[in-house]
């Protein structure tokens, strides 16, 4: 495996990636991955969480021959720009970008190139594929086909019904503390319907919510994402993994989106898989992730990965 430092400029902004290439010499298909939501570096890690998601899948595909880029977005690892200021339409226009980008490149056969999406990457990726024809592929994990209004009220039941089970795991005066906060601070689901309309109330690049920047532009674009009629105008053939544990986008999205999108779809719903890749033996939940995290990404997944792209 061989790693390479590669940039692109748009504007004022540049946007710093890795090339990851097989040991051995020629020309390549080249998988191009495409982050999930979030202030995420080309591994798709942030501050408090390390995923190591794309380094990992980059690192397989280059022991199975597959070259790929995986980069920063913009004002995250060291790419520059502002996060905060950056909406889902520039985060689409960057992988378009990185996209063209590989037309000039060397190592890659032009002939297979593939799209890797990753949670809010899979509505990016199929943006792309309307863009640009020259598309040998596809590959969607945990993709959606909700609008993310509906997701994000779904994220906050889930969320309500950890924080019961919390409640109610504890005694005496703990529980009755946890209790009382949870009345007086978190309400996960009426604080989220309260944010939503204050998100479409704004017309600001981002606002402070409780001492945290809220990325607002980002969150207004996305609210008018209608991803049913997106996969309806794909042209390229799909591979859509989803997971029976995931609680961030509905497993069974990936059976909607095979009959809606008019390509062929190939799906798998892998057993005990969560949002990030990972398998949980127990009850999903999200303060499970940093333990997760620790673990490596589950290989039926990479299996999956290489086998459908060597099949295409």
């Amino acid at each position: 495996m061989v790693e390479v430092e590669y940039s692109i400029k748009k504007e004022q902004v540049t946007l710093r990636g890795t090339i990851c290439l097989p040991q051995e010499q020629g020309k390549f298909p080249v998988v191009l991955m495409i982050h999930g939501s979030g202030e995420l570096d080309r591994d798709e890690n942030q501050q408090g969480l390390d995923l190591n998601i794309f380094n990992n899948i980059a690192h397989y595909l280059a022991d199975n021959g597959i070259a790929s880029i995986r980069y920063d977005k913009r004002g995250c690892g060291q790419s520059t720009g502002d996060f905060y200021k950056t909406g889902h339409f520039d985060l689409v226009d960057d992988a378009l970008s990185w996209f063209d980008e590989l037309q000039n490149i060397e190592f890659f056969n032009l002939q297979e190139i593939y799209l890797l999406g990753h949670s809010e990457g899979c509505i990016i990726a199929p943006q792309i594929n309307i863009k640009r024809d020259n598309i040998a592929g596809m590959i969607l994990l945990c993709p959606f086909i909700e609008r993310l209004e509906d997701i994000l009220m779904s994220q906050a039941e889930t969320l309500h019904n950890e924080l019961i089970v919390e409640i109610e795991t504890n005694k005496g005066l703990k529980r009755l503390y946890k209790k009382t906060m949870f009345k007086l601070f978190d309400e996960p689901v009426s604080d989220t319907s309260k944010f939503i309309k204050k998100i479409k109330r704004t017309s600001s690049d981002y606002f402070v919510e409780r001492s945290e920047k809220v990325e607002a532009k980002w969150f207004r674009e996305m609210l008018t994402i209608v991803p049913s009629h997106i996969f309806n105008k794909i042209s390229s053939p799909v591979l859509a993994i989803s997971g029976s544990k995931d609680i961030q986008c509905k497993p069974q999205d990936v059976e909607q989106i095979k009959l809606i999108a008019p390509v062929a779809v190939e799906s798998h719903m892998v057993p005990n898989l969560t949002h990030i890749l990972r398998c949980e033996n127990e009850e999903p939940c999200f303060s499970n992730y940093p333990l997760l995290a620790k673990e490596p990404i589950d290989t039926e997944v990479l299996n999956i990965l290489v086998k459908w792209l060597k099949s295409s």
